[in-house]
């Protein structure tokens, strides 16, 4: 944290500082708005809900609305609840989806090793994370950008941009965001 907040100060960026700054919490929660523009759309659609993050690799994507769904990966299986159905999707069979999933997670807590894997660090100002995709699992995406903010002694993400190569864009906004993830959350089946 104490790098963060000198990097802030100073206006200089250090990706790997601030993808550190964020693995000092092994886990996340926070809510959402989440912005879509797509070409196919002559609108922009909006959703909010809440997200949870492990470092263990757990998450959890709940949309509140406009209908409420909830997406869970845990164990290296991903499962979907619309209303009362619940689909799964065993991750091993999809290695490129269990990729993104396993990016997307360690986004939020920092996980650099597995985020220099799949992309190259940048940022554009000091708590702004670029990532570009290194390899064809993230052929559809031109880059990710992860907006930070010091908070309670550590990073804690503000905003995630993803900008795909079609044009379509997805902005979400992060906000009451802690480190709370009470027992059960993973757990979609109840």
């Amino acid at each position: 944290m104490i790098a963060l907040v000198l990097l802030v100060a100073a206006g200089t960026c250090d990706a790997k500082g601030i993808a550190s700054s964020l693995s000092t919490q092994p886990q996340v929660h926070c809510r959402y708005t989440q912005t879509k523009t797509s070409k196919l759309f002559k609108k922009k659609m909006q959703s909010h809900g809440e997200l949870w993050v492990t470092s263990a690799g757990s998450l959890r994507f709940d949309t509140l609305a406009p209908s409420g769904s909830a997406f869970v990966v845990k164990d290296g299986v991903a499962k979907m609840k619309n209303g009362g159905d619940v689909d799964t999707l065993p991750l091993d069979k999809l290695p490129k989806v269990n990729a993104f999933l396993g990016a997307f997670s360690g986004l939020f807590v920092g996980k650099l090793k597995e985020l220099e894997k799949e992309f190259s660090l940048a940022c554009s100002d000091a708590t702004t994370l670029v990532l570009k995709p290194k390899g064809d699992a993230f052929q559809f995406l031109d880059e990710i950008r992860l907006g930070v903010a010091p908070r309670n002694g550590s990073a804690a993400p503000k905003s995630l941009e993803l900008a795909e190569k079609n044009g379509d864009r997805s902005v979400i906004v992060l906000d009451a965001c802690d480190a709370v993830v009470p027992p059960g959350t993973f757990d979609i089946d109840k």
